[in-house]
């Protein structure tokens, strides 16, 4: 039997999670031309809460009310385009991307969702022109470059495949050096439980000639240590 202790502890943990949800929307929203009433980005961050919470047809309900009273809330409208592509719903992606896209040419992100629907759908001619137009402005992108290594694959071209993922995974170092980064952070505020985590995930980045390698697995082992000994 839960304690009321619990239950409060518990409680207070959702409205903590609420409200980081929160601060995220408004953050997100800030660049909307209109302002947004504060009602309606509390649903938009409740919505959010549902999609993270895996209840797509919820998440869906939620959004879909929400854009009825506020068209061109477009970060509500770009979050049902992923609903609905989870939900198996690929046409009405494709019409949400599309819609976004055409208001807003620089939008790449949902330009991106177009491509993995194209590819989802077998449209493998429409995906590979898409994103040979999206390389041409960002070769470097760790996302385009994995999605073009996806179509290779869907093409049966093995050779292209592992060199577009190999390139992709080349940018595992950047993100391994967030890792570190935030594990030193951890490790200054006494928390080397977290460091530990954060300092996990950056080894499972790095590759087996990376120079980070073996600093990272000491530290490892010395953090290993500590958080035994608390």
């Amino acid at each position: 039997m839960r304690s009321k202790s619990d239950g409060g502890r518990a409680r207070l943990l959702r409205l903590i999670r609420f409200t980081i949800l929160l601060f995220g929307s408004l953050a997100a929203i800030s660049c909307v031309p209109a302002a947004v009433p504060e009602e309606l980005l509390i649903a938009y961050a409740k919505a959010k809460d549902t999609y993270l919470r895996g209840d797509l047809p919820g998440a869906e309900r939620e959004l879909s009310a929400l854009l009825a009273r506020r068209r061109g809330f477009h970060q509500a409208e770009f979050l049902l385009g992923k609903v609905y592509y989870f939900e198996g719903k690929l046409s009405e992606a494709q019409r949400t991307f599309a819609g976004l896209l055409k208001r807003n040419a620089r939008y790449n992100e949902a330009e991106l969702w177009l491509v993995r629907i194209a590819l989802q759908q077998g449209d493998v001619q429409r995906a590979e022109k898409n994103l040979e137009e999206l390389l041409s402005y960002d070769p470097n992108d760790p996302r385009l470059l994995y999605l073009m290594g996806s179509l290779h694959q869907a093409k049966g071209d093995v050779k292209n495949a592992l060199e577009f993922y190999q390139r992709a995974a080349a940018f595992g170092e950047e993100l391994a050096k967030a890792h570190l980064e935030s594990a030193r952070l951890y490790y200054q505020f006494n928390l080397p439980e977290r460091a530990l985590k954060e300092l996990r995930l950056c080894a499972s980045l790095i590759s087996e000639d990376s120079l980070l390698r073996e600093p990272v697995a000491s530290l490892m082992q010395i953090l290993s240590k500590e958080a035994g000994n608390k």
